[in-house]
Parts: structure tokens; C-alpha cells; sequence
């Protein structure tokens, strides 16, 4: 893919965010990534974008991953949502995956982050 993956990323976290933006980049990953905090702005940004993946806290204070990937897959059912989470395991993970999501990494396994999005998007690993 020549041109930046186009991100939406739901995260309450500012700080989270910005450690994920510097992982993918030094993962060599060309991204453009929209950083988006509540469920009004995650609207928004699904209705004024088209994006190519959407990474998703699986939880926070009023909007969770799983409800954004309701919204998501009612929009845009093709584009793959990926859970990044400060807390879990493998049933979070499994019930995750069940639900439609095309991964699901801990915020403390970053590293994991860049061959999960090559995956969902076909891009070489």
C-alpha cells in the first residue's frame, strides 16, 4: 500500500494514543491516523471518512470497543477493527474475535500491534 492507511482510533487515553502512533511508525507503518475520544466523535468520523482500519480501546469511561464495533460494522462492514487494551485475556480476546474484530492486542505487547494490521489488510508481513 503506497498511500498512508487512513486510521480511525478510538482512544480516552491521549497518551496511549500518541505511544501507539510512535510504535506503528517505528514499525515502519505510513499511517494518517484520526484520534477520536467518544462515541459522538466516532460517529462523526465514520460518517466524514473513509478509513482503511479502525483500532478500538476495548474499554472506556462511556463508549467501548465493542460498541464501536456495532457502529463500524453497520457502516463500513469490509474495513477491520482491531482492539488495543490496557486490560484482558484470551476470552476477552476470543469474544472479541467472535464478535467481528480482526485482532485484539495488549497495550503492553505493542510490538504485536504492526503484524496485526499487515494481517488485516493483506499487507505483506
Amino acid at each position: 500500500m503506497s498511500d498512508p492507511i487512513r486510521i480511525l482510533h478510538l482512544e480516552d487515553d491521549p497518551n496511549d494514543a500518541e505511544l501507539i502512533a510512535l510504535q506503528l511508525e517505528s514499525d515502519h507503518l505510513v499511517c494518517r491516523i484520526e484520534n477520536v475520544a467518544s462515541e459522538k466523535e466516532f460517529s462523526r468520523a465514520l460518517d466524514l471518512n473513509t478509513v482503511d482500519l479502525i483500532l478500538a480501546d476495548n474499554t472506556g469511561p462511556t463508549f467501548t470497543g465493542h460498541t464501536a464495533l456495532a457502529l463500524a460494522r453497520k457502516k463500513y462492514p469490509q474495513v477491520p477493527l482491531i482492539f488495543v487494551s490496557g486490560a484482558g485475556d484470551s476470552k476477552d480476546a476470543t469474544r472479541a474475535i467472535e464478535a467481528g474484530a480482526s485482532g485484539y492486542v495488549l497495550k503492553d505487547r505493542l510490538s504485536d500491534l504492526a503484524p496485526c494490521i499487515r494481517a488485516a489488510l493483506h499487507l505483506p508481513l
